[in-house]
C-alpha cells in the first residue's frame, strides 16, 4: 500500500461518482486493515476530478437520514472527513 498511488490513477469526470472516494477509503480501512492516515494519503494521491460545470440541477442530493440508513459506514467516513 505504500506505493499504491504510484501504480493507480482514478479520474472522476462528474460529481455522481464521488462516492467512489469514500468506497475506496472503506475498502482500505475495513477490508484491508490499512491505517486511516495511510488510506487517506493513498486516496488523495490516487483520485483526480474534472468537474467542469457545476450547476444546481446537476448536483445529486440525498437526505442525510436516507443516506445514513442505506450506506451507514460510508456516512461515518464522510463525517470523519468533514
Amino acid at each position: 500500500m505504500t506505493e499504491f498511488e504510484n501504480f493507480n490513477a482514478i479520474h472522476l469526470h462528474e460529481t455522481h461518482a464521488a462516492i467512489a472516494i469514500v468506497e475506496m477509503l472503506r475498502l482500505l480501512v475495513d477490508e484491508y486493515s490499512v491505517g486511516w492516515q495511510q488510506a487517506w494519503n493513498a486516496v488523495n494521491h490516487t483520485f483526480s476530478a474534472g468537474i467542469y460545470s457545476v450547476k444546481q440541477g446537476q448536483m445529486e442530493k440525498w437526505p442525510v437520514d436516507l443516506f445514513s440508513k442505506i450506506l451507514p459506514r460510508h456516512y461515518d467516513i464522510i463525517v470523519s472527513i468533514n
